[in-house]
């Protein structure tokens, strides 16, 4: 026997027995209620050794359906053996059924014989839907019944209607059988989907448990979770599931993905990819790449998706931003992001009207310092000018190191009047003046240095020149500090920087 062969046969044989179990009380009250009316007509004298007979074979079948349910796994010969007790029970059953159903077509009067048969009929068609499950037992059951009203009806004939009675019970065998071949396909055909089913079921369950990825579905809350996305999350899937959806989403980030959930569970069933963080049950922030779709399940939309951890990656391109934009050692926005946002001050100026203004610096004594101090201590120097740097200016300013000892300042929105734009940019750059002059305490020997800076100025209002020409004017306002003794500031004038030299000498 193949093992699907056998599943198919442990699959009916199951079922068999777990309605002939509950069919049995019908059964005796069926032939209680028979006695019951054969004992008012006219009592017969074997009407209780039936009865009797009857109820023996119905306990009979129960105990064997009682004992067949603390199977676990029968083999194929048990399975065999089981099967041909469940149709000998069936057969005896109908065996019992046939001897009082022929006794009392004997003893009926003239013209009562159709009900018996109708009796009959109506117990036969009960049993078909109970015991179709293994064809044999039907037929083991329903075969004495028709032969026994077939026997009486040929044999001990009051008349012509007793030969139409004949003729009518064999066509109802055709039926029954026929019915009972047609129920047993379609009990099975549902076996073998409900296992195509559960073969599915457990294939995504040993997958979407197996996978190292998250795995879920929802609702107004979480339904399933991988033991994936339980790890990602923190929270078990009974804790998920007492939870809106959204719950374990970054504040920063909810909004969009709950717009994003109501789409998906409304109307919209194209798959979707998006990044968004969460928040784990320990307060860790991760950020996951989540692929989201919808499917529709008793009538119900249900989302589906997976999710992976993208942290690393995140973290790997947040450090990459940063070597691409910043200084290693300030941190401060390099020569790139500086152009970057001196654009867009420049675009916003054009739109606002405002002006602006842009400062470079260059830490006079810087190369002293490093030459006789050591390179640890230079580098101690620099980040305590871009700290000094950073609380000279407001929170929306630039502070930028293009490279050694220069550094760049970036003053957005100062003024609609050019004189009093003018006047606040002299203010920041001769605050950020006296401030690289105050004394420094570097190293853990608190190594006390001296410093001063020169500063050049240029302002700018809208966009009629490019970042090059800014950075280029305040390079020569620069030089011309420097120039003046250092420690000092200069603001750019055209008149000047039209009669500079082509090439500017070395600060």
């Amino acid at each position: 026997m193949s093992v699907a062969h056998h599943d198919a046969d442990a699959a009916t044989t199951r079922v068999l027995f777990r309605v002939t179990a509950l069919s049995q009380l019908a059964s005796v009250v069926n032939t209680s209620l028979l006695l019951f009316i054969l004992w008012r007509l006219h009592p017969p004298s074997w009407a209780l050794l039936w009865w009797g007979a009857t109820i023996a074979v119905s306990l009979l079948r129960y105990a064997l359906a009682r004992g067949f349910q603390r199977l676990e796994a029968p083999d194929a010969v048990a399975l065999r053996r089981w099967r041909r007790r469940a149709v000998g029970g069936a057969l005896l059953a109908g065996l019992t059924w046939a001897g009082g159903i022929g006794a009392m077509l004997v003893a009926a009067p003239e013209g009562t014989r159709a009900f018996v048969a109708m009796v009959a009929a109506g117990v036969m068609a009960g049993a078909m839907p109970v015991l179709s499950a293994v064809p044999a037992a039907f037929r083991g059951f329903a075969l004495p019944i028709i032969g026994a009203i077939v026997g009486v009806a040929l044999f001990d004939a009051h008349g012509a209607n007793d030969h139409i009675l004949a003729l009518l019970t064999v066509l109802l065998g055709v039926v029954l059988f026929h019915g009972a071949r047609h129920y047993h396909a379609t009990l099975s055909h549902s076996i073998r989907l409900a296992d195509r089913l559960e073969g599915s079921e457990r294939l995504f369950r040993t997958l979407a448990e197996s996978a190292s990825i998250a795995i879920f579905t929802y609702r107004e809350t979480f339904e399933y979770m991988n033991p994936a996305g339980e790890q990602l999350s923190g929270y078990t899937l009974a804790e998920l599931r007492r939870m809106p959806v959204d719950a374990i989403i970054h504040p920063d980030d909810r909004e969009d993905a709950r717009r994003r959930i109501r789409q998906r569970l409304q109307d919209r069933e194209a798959i979707t990819e998006y990044e968004y963080r969460i928040v784990s049950k320990t307060g860790a922030v991760r950020w996951i790449l989540l692929h989201g779709a919808r499917v529709v399940i008793d009538g119900k939309p249900l989302g589906v998706g997976s999710a992976f951890d993208i942290t690393a990656r995140r973290d790997a391109e947040d450090v990459i931003r940063q070597m691409a934009y910043h200084d290693p050692l300030t941190r401060l926005p390099n020569r790139r992001l500086l152009t970057e946002r001196l654009q867009q001050a420049l675009r916003g100026s054009e739109q606002r009207g405002g002006h602006g203004a842009l400062l470079m610096l260059d830490l006079d004594r810087f190369k002293q310092i490093n030459d006789t101090e050591g390179h640890d201590i230079g580098d101690l120097f620099l980040l305590d000018v871009a700290q000094r740097l950073r609380r000279c200016v407001r929170d929306e300013d630039t502070v930028a190191r293009l490279g050694g000892d220069e550094y760049v300042v970036l003053l957005e929105d100062l003024a609609h009047d050019e004189i009093t734009a003018a006047a606040a940019a002299a203010a920041v750059a001769e605050k950020i003046r006296r401030a690289l002059a105050e004394p420094y305490r570097l190293g853990p020997g608190d190594v006390e240095l001296v410093s001063s800076a020169s500063i050049g100025l240029t302002l700018f209002q809208g966009g009629a020149h490019p970042p090059e020409a800014l950075l280029k004017a305040a390079d020569l306002a620069l030089y011309q500090a420097k120039a003046a003794g250092r420690n000092t500031v200069r603001v750019f004038q055209a008149a000047t920087s039209s009669t500079a030299s082509g090439t500017l000498p070395p600060p």
